[in-house]
C-alpha cells in the first residue's frame, strides 16, 4: 500500500497508520467519511426553510410596518423559502394577494412590495432571530413568485380551449 504515493512525494512516518494486521495504509488512500462530505442530500435546509416560511408569515401578519408600501403586509403570501446548503442565505418567494388590480398594476405592486421587503430584510432578520435557535440567522432575499401567474395563464388557455402548438416530429426516432 505504500506504493500508492503520488509522484515526487516522500514517505513520512506521521502520515501512515498501522492496523491490527500490521499493514500500513495512508490517510489519503481512504475515501472521505460520510460526515466529511457536504450536506448535499441533507433535509436540514428544507426543514429550516419551512420554519422560516412559517415564522416570516407570522411576522408579516402581526407586525405593523412604518413603511407605507408594507402597510398591508397581511396580504402578502410567502409561497416558498429556499435555503442555501450552508444555511446562510434564504431566498424568499412572495406573492401579493390583489385580485382586483389590472395586470400592469399587479406587476407594479409586486415590484414595489419586493423592493420594500428587501429594504426591511434587516428588521425581518432581527425579528427571526428572536424565534429561531440557529447560531446564524440567514440573510433574506425577497423575490416575486411568478408560478401563480404562469399557472393562471395555463388555466386560461385550457379554459378557452386554445389548441396546442403544433408538435414537431423531427426529434422522434424512426
Amino acid at each position: 500500500m505504500g506504493k500508492n504515493l503520488l509522484k515526487g512525494e516522500k514517505k513520512r512516518s506521521g502520515s501512515k497508520k498501522s492496523n491490527p494486521r500490521g499493514q500500513t495504509d495512508l490517510a489519503f488512500d481512504k475515501p472521505p467519511l460520510q460526515s466529511q462530505k457536504l450536506h448535499e442530500n441533507s433535509h436540514r435546509p428544507v426543514r429550516v426553510a419551512e420554519i422560516i416560511r412559517h415564522l416570516l408569515s407570522d411576522i408579516l401578519l402581526k407586525t405593523h410596518f412604518r413603511d407605507p408600501e408594507l402597510a398591508h403586509s397581511e396580504k402578502i403570501t410567502i409561497s416558498e423559502v429556499q435555503m442555501t446548503p450552508d444555511l446562510k442565505t434564504a431566498r424568499v418567494l412572495i406573492y401579493p394577494l390583489s385580485s382586483l388590480l389590472s395586470k400592469e398594476q399587479h406587476l407594479k405592486e409586486v415590484q414595489t412590495i419586493t423592493k420594500a421587503l428587501n429594504r426591511a430584510s434587516g428588521f425581518l432578520r432581527s425579528a427571526l432571530a428572536k424565534h429561531i435557535t440557529q447560531k446564524h440567522v440567514p440573510a433574506l432575499l425577497f423575490f416575486a413568485d411568478e408560478r401563480f401567474d404562469h399557472a393562471s395563464r395555463i388555466h386560461l388557455l385550457i379554459k378557452n380551449n386554445i389548441p396546442p402548438l403544433p408538435h414537431n416530429d423531427d426529434h422522434e426516432n424512426p
